[in-house]
């Protein structure tokens, strides 16, 4: 008993050995676990106080895909966007033209190859063809239908007509051309003295018309007033007659200005039949569809 209990009180050499492999252990297991503990920390995000990570792991690079076979679709460009954009398309290959390869002799065992593609040159700005400039031939205008409203000698009459057609909201055109026109002339005489002549001249003036003096071979014709219709020759003829005098006629072929008022029914829209029957309910009772207009006489 007394030698136990001295080995308890002074340990031997073998007791320190063991305590020293003890202590070996425990740092082995300490250096382990502080090597394993140091391994997971790198291996994730080092994360602040906050929780927003300040570092990442290296991530791997997605490898590249050529240009049209990506099965994503690029987000919508916006309109600011949409100048930057253009900068990156990519300029357009230079056309290529194909290589004719003769065939391979039958027999020969050699099997024929695809033709290669050789890609042509650029064109210089001399060879560059120059952009056709030829615009098109406008189309035919629709072909006009002229309508005669009616033939004019006195400007006063035109003028209305062309008024009543403004108020009908019906374009016309005049038309003037001078022609052959037989003239009734009012007159009296011959006289043989100009005296005479003269004396009458005054009283014609006196019943309101303006009478002037035409010298012929027979002598003074008083030329009292011209008319191209025949109603009003008949009115004067009656006025000198009730007056005591014996006026006569002579007709004669004169150059008279003429004015033709057209009207295109094309440009107005409607038919040519409604264009019509709309002039002769307005009064134009002589207005009729215009094959051409009569030639210009010549002097």
């Amino acid at each position: 008993m007394v030698k136990v209990d001295e080995e308890k009180k002074n340990p031997g050499p073998d007791w320190n050995r063991r305590l020293k492999r003890l202590l070996m252990l425990e740092i082995i297991v300490a250096l382990v676990g502080l090597a394993l503990f140091y391994g997971y920390l790198v291996s994730r995000p080092l994360v602040t106080l906050t929780g927003l990570a300040i570092a990442t792991a290296p991530q791997p690079l997605e490898p590249a895909v050529e240009e049209g076979f990506s099965d994503r679709q690029p987000p919508p460009l916006s309109e600011e966007c949409v100048p930057e954009a253009e900068k990156m398309i990519p300029a357009a290959p230079a056309p290529v033209e194909e290589v004719p390869v003769a065939p391979a002799a039958a027999g020969s065992g050699v099997e024929p190859t695809a033709p290669a593609l050789v890609p042509s040159p650029p064109l210089s700005p001399e060879e560059i063809p120059e952009p056709n400039l030829e615009t098109r031939p406008a189309a035919p205008a629709p072909e006009s239908i002229l309508i005669e409203v009616g033939e004019f000698i006195l400007p006063g009459r035109l003028e209305a007509a062309v008024v009543r057609l403004k108020q009908m909201g019906i374009p016309a055109t005049v038309v003037e051309r001078e022609l052959p026109t037989p003239m009734y002339r009012v007159y009296l005489g011959p006289f043989t003295e100009g005296e005479k002549a003269l004396a009458m001249r005054a009283v014609s003036r006196r019943l309101g018309d303006q009478p002037f003096l035409e010298k012929r071979p027979e002598g003074y014709f008083l030329i009292i007033s011209s008319f191209y219709l025949e109603a009003n020759v008949e009115i004067w003829l009656q006025k000198y007659r009730q007056a005591g005098y014996e006026p006569r006629v002579m007709r004669e072929l004169l150059p008279v200005k003429h004015s033709f008022l057209l009207v295109d029914a094309a440009a107005t829209g409607s038919p040519v039949e409604i264009i019509l029957e709309r002039l002769r309910q307005a009064g134009f009772s002589k207005a009729r569809q215009q094959g051409s207009l009569p030639a210009p006489s010549k002097n």
